[in-house]
């Protein structure tokens, strides 16, 4: 009997593109001299890596996960955690599901090992995006798209959107994309029990991550569900496979359940339903805005979700200069042009369907939310699994040879100022202030990409830099090197798409 080992094929375009990936987010890891050689140090600063408390609350309960095994915060944890902490029966707690703080922990378990825990648990985020982009190449493939096309586009998934800015902070949005992904491959193959299973296991994730999960994720759920249906006008049948869904899901029903318990007392009353504590505002601005987010209606529940505001929430959402999605990533255009030109394909209409119906979703919802800038923040949050369904699309594109080159010169214009919109978040703050907020301040502060413009030059949050390179070269030429090696690879592997077919 013969025994045959697999053959491995080994494609040097993704594995190039994969070990600059790595490159370009070591080379923009978040850090200074202080918070590397004290990882204890909680430095809230600008263009630290705890500057946001999206970023710190769910450090803070990484840090009581791993060293007390509890989701109760200390006084001081909680201090950390604000705005973001919740308070109820003299307990503080996150005010975000626990998901990323326990996906965390053993990052944070080993870096407390080496000495540097902040620093690997930091990685979670950098770790994932790579994953992203290779489910990008992967679901892209699977539809038909051009192997080299897609793999340029796993790339730009990563560097030319503020997916680049949140690969290196703490924050819920690329474990969502992550989990969008899985469950767009899921729903490729067949139906079977260990797919079933899994989507139910990406659905229950889901809600643990954060709770508007429940809804992106619904029209993958529902596909899925549909196709367990067999209708004729003579039949009706249901393929009993259907219920490991449910398997899947209940585990984390309960520790959903389970977690509310633990904090609020509440099983089915999360974090967020109390909203922050004002014990550690310090201005009156803080108490006051606070105080107004405690009135609470007469009767029914009162929910983050205001149609009214919808058009300005797709305003701000869409082309606005604060966080418009083709504002800060115009490559994104050519990804929805694939998609009108995947949509031609009749065999992908109902996959299509369902990352319509994602898109759609991602949008309208936090249109409708009550801040849909994502308060301080670089560019559109919320949107970053949108954005990654959307490169999905992006080779079709370039599908047709007819008028290949000016295609291409298009897409690297466009692809080229999103990077360095892009690289600009990565390299400084992703603390931006919305419009309505920064107009406001004694001494007014750019509500766009400008901060970030002026803040690289003076200094980085790039820990290599300050590490190495401060007193060599300006934080201008750095950021310009950094810029010039996605450049050279947008203009190569545009270049060898176009002769490798």
């Amino acid at each position: 009997m013969n025994f045959k080992l697999p053959k491995i094929v080994i494609n040097p375009a993704l594995v190039i593109t994969l070990l600059l990936a790595i490159l370009l987010l070591f080379f923009t890891v978040k850090g200074t001299k202080k918070t590397y050689y004290d990882q204890s140090l909680y430095d809230t600063s600008m263009g630290s890596p705890f500057e946001s408390s999206n970023n710190s609350s769910r450090y803070a309960l990484t840090e009581a996960i791993t060293n007390r095994l509890s989701f109760i915060l200390t006084p001081e944890e909680a201090k950390f955690s604000s705005p973001d902490v919740a308070k109820k029966n003299n307990r503080y707690f996150s005010l975000f599901m626990p998901g990323v703080s326990v996906l965390g922990a053993p990052l944070f378990y080993i870096g407390k090992y080496l000495g540097f825990p902040q620093l690997t648990t930091y990685l979670l985020n950098g770790i994932i995006s790579l994953v992203c982009l290779l489910f990008i190449v992967k679901i892209s493939r699977k539809i038909g798209a051009n192997k080299n096309w897609s793999i340029i586009s796993g790339f730009l998934f990563i560097f030319s959107s503020n997916v680049w800015a949140y690969s290196l902070g703490y924050t819920q949005h690329l474990l969502t994309t992550l989990l969008v992904l899985i469950g767009l491959k899921i729903i490729q193959n067949k139906i079977n029990v260990l797919n079933n299973l899994f989507l139910g296991v990406v659905f229950g994730a889901g809600l643990m991550v954060d709770l508007p999960n429940a809804i992106i994720l619904l029209p993958i759920v529902i596909y899925q569900i549909l196709r367990h249906f067999e209708v004729t006008y003579k039949t009706f049948k249901i393929n009993w496979k259907l219920l490991l869904l449910a398997v899947g899901v209940v585990p984390f029903i309960a520790s959903f359940i389970g977690y509310n318990i633990l904090t609020t007392g509440s099983p089915l009353s999360p974090a967020q339903f109390l909203g922050r504590t004002s014990d550690f505002f310090v201005t009156q601005e803080e108490i006051n805005i606070y105080e107004a987010s405690r009135t609470e209606p007469k009767t029914g529940i009162s929910l983050p979700f205001k149609s009214r505001k919808q058009l300005q929430g797709l305003y701000i959402l869409i082309v606005s200069n604060e966080r418009g999605i083709l504002y800060y990533s115009p490559v994104l255009i050519l990804g929805l042009f694939g998609f009108y030109i995947s949509s031609k394909n009749r065999g992908s209409l109902s996959f299509n369907q369902v990352t319509l119906g994602i898109i759609g979703l991602n949008l309208f919802v936090y249109a409708m939310f009550g801040d849909p800038w994502g308060g301080w923040s670089f560019g559109p949050r919320y949107m970053i699994p949108a954005t990654a369904v959307i490169m999905i699309y992006f080779p079709f594109f370039f599908e047709s040879k007819k008028y290949r080159v000016l295609k291409s010169i298009l897409m690297v214009i466009l692809a080229s100022y999103s990077i360095y919109l892009s690289s600009l978040g990565a390299l400084t703050t992703s603390m931006v202030p919305p419009k309505q907020e920064a107009i406001y301040f004694t001494n007014p502060i750019p509500y766009t990409p400008q901060l970030n413009k002026e803040f690289i030059e003076t200094k980085t949050s790039s820990l290599f830099y300050n590490l190495v390179l401060n007193d060599k070269i300006s934080t201008l030429a750095y950021s310009r090197v950094i810029l010039s090696l996605c450049l050279i690879y947008l203009f190569g592997m545009t270049i060898y798409a176009n002769t490798h077919d």
